[in-house]
């Protein structure tokens, strides 16, 4: 009888653990598409608070900021993906020509809407590239692309140009200049359109 008992109480607790078990493993499929790409050159946002000295703010500096948009379909029940790495591609000129390239993981990003993530590079960055303070123009960018990958495996790719431009780029490639929004002073801005970076 208590063997019974038992063996009863382990199959309910395997029942009950079933469902947790299926939706940690998520989706093992996955399509994406990214229907757009923008670059554009962003002014330092103003904000103002309450309970603070205010101080000067000087001269606006210019940030560039490189969003995609993508949409994504996958054999999620919850129809929601956990997580996906998007790999930024952004060809410079500046002082020399490089690649200026990092990846982020993004979560809990939605199947079947459109999503929107996003990287910028800070004005000391820009200067970094350009070699003069807020001397960088649009025309200092001379192509831009992105990968969506999944588990490791290429599932999209955009270029402005045609074709995977940066497998076989001559250019030096250049990481730690493309920041999360997260560490950008536009954090508080549009905080319903970005998808949020893992932690």
């Amino acid at each position: 009888m208590r063997n019974t008992s038992f063996r009863l109480l382990v199959q309910l607790s395997v029942a009950l653990a079933a469902p947790g078990l299926a939706m940690a493993q998520g989706p093992t499929q996955v399509q994406a598409k990214i229907a757009d790409m923008k670059v554009i050159i962003q002014k330092t946002p103003v904000f103002t608070a309450a309970g603070v000295e205010m101080k000067k703010e000087g001269r606006l500096r210019e940030w560039l900021e490189a969003e995609i948009e993508f949409e994504t379909k996958s054999d999620s029940k919850l129809g929601v993906i956990p997580e996906v790495m998007v790999q930024y591609y952004l060809a410079v000129k500046g002082v020399t020509p490089q690649i200026l390239t990092d990846s982020y993981t993004y979560t809990n990003v939605i199947d079947k809407e459109t999503s929107y993530a996003v990287v910028y590079v800070s004005p000391a960055g820009l200067t970094r590239v350009n070699g003069e303070m807020g001397g960088f123009k649009m025309t200092d960018v001379a192509a831009w692309g992105a990968e969506i990958l999944f588990n490791g495996r290429v599932v999209a790719s955009y270029s402005n140009s045609g074709g995977d431009w940066w497998t076989s780029a001559p250019q030096q490639r250049v990481t730690g200049l493309l920041l999360p929004k997260e560490n950008t002073p536009f954090n508080l801005l549009w905080i319903d359109r970005h998808l949020e970076v893992k932690r």
